[in-house]
């Protein structure tokens, strides 16, 4: 009899709260394995924009486009090195893809503030559908989606 409870225990559904503490611990770990190489890959573009910046043919803010790139650039790719010896808390987790992805979009809000031209502000479709993969629960996205928009529409107003 003891055997046949011990089974029908093993089986029995998990309890909410220790199926949504799960869950959260499985996202944060997907975004931990994702932040250290999109850190990474994220820096070494910057890095390569730097030099491109500084061809732009609107020479009025060379310095502060590639400064930004730079800046950028070596700060995530330390950020990323740094998590390879030492990975980052799970609870930090969405923080710290929020940080990664928060760079992008500030280096986005700053082209466009220099060069506020419609027709600029495709890039930011791109940096939302990167936050789309890269957020996995929806506060984060919801609010990376609205500090997005608030820079879509400062660049409508100033262009």
């Amino acid at each position: 009899m003891r055997n046949q409870e011990a089974a029908l225990a093993s089986t029995a559904p998990i309890e909410a709260p220790r199926l949504e503490a799960k869950v959260r611990e499985t996202i944060d770990q997907l975004m931990i394995d994702a932040v250290r190489p999109g850190a990474l890959i994220i820096g070494a573009i910057y890095l390569l924009l730097a030099p491109i910046y500084a061809m732009y043919p609107p020479a009025d803010h060379v310095e502060i486009l590639v400064g930004a790139a730079l800046s950028t650039g070596l700060g995530l790719l330390l950020l990323g090195l740094r998590w390879r010896a030492q990975p980052p808390a799970l609870c930090h987790a969405q923080r710290w893809g929020a940080l990664a992805l928060g760079a992008v979009l500030a280096n986005n809000a700053l082209f466009l503030a220099l060069f506020p031209e419609p027709r600029f502000a495709g890039t930011l479709y791109a940096v939302l559908w990167g936050a789309g993969w890269f957020f996995l629960t929806l506060p984060w996205f919801v609010g990376f989606v609205a500090a997005t928009f608030a820079v879509l529409t400062m660049t409508i107003l100033l262009g």
